[in-house]
Formats: C-alpha cells, sequence, structure tokens
C-alpha cells in the first residue's frame, strides 16, 4: 500500500487550542486562555510523536502557547514583565 497514512482525529484537533485562546481571551482570562492552550498543544503533539506523524504547525503553536505563557506569568498587573535579575 502506497500513499499517506489516514491522518488520525487528534490532528485535526490543533484548531481546538485556538478556539479555546480566543474564547477565554475574549474574556480577559489571558493566563487562563494560554495555559489551556499550551496543555491542548501538548496532548496534541504528544500523541503526534508516538504516531511519529509531528506537524510543523501544531509545533509551532506549541512554541507560542510555551512563549505566551512564560510572559504572562513573569509579567505584573500592569502589563511589565519582572526580570529574575534585580537591577537597582
Amino acid at each position: 500500500m502506497t500513499g499517506k497514512p489516514k491522518p488520525n482525529v487528534v490532528s485535526y484537533l490543533g484548531f481546538a487550542s485556538w478556539l479555546v485562546y480566543g474564547l477565554l481571551g475574549a474574556r480577559e482570562y489571558w493566563r487562563t486562555a494560554a495555559c489551556a492552550g499550551l496543555v491542548i498543544m501538548l496532548a496534541i503533539v504528544a500523541s503526534e510523536v508516538r504516531t511519529r506523524s509531528v506537524k510543523i504547525i501544531d509545533c509551532t503553536s506549541l512554541g507560542f502557547f510555551l512563549l505566551a505563557t512564560l510572559e504572562l506569568v513573569t509579567a505584573d498587573e500592569r502589563g511589565n514583565v519582572r526580570c529574575a535579575v534585580g537591577i537597582e
């Protein structure tokens, strides 16, 4: 049998992370939105790694949610990013 293998259902769920991010972000729950997107994309990419069918768009989305979560966790209420090194 030749040709591409049929993609599984999980490979179509990448859109779900962006949908959840958009819905929670519209209500201004940015930290929750980024964390939810990160968890969904981690599950998707982990499933794709097991089946050896990782897609670049899913890795890019995972990277976005990882960086967004890191930025939102390190930001204060005004949006200023706190630095680990004290500058006086």
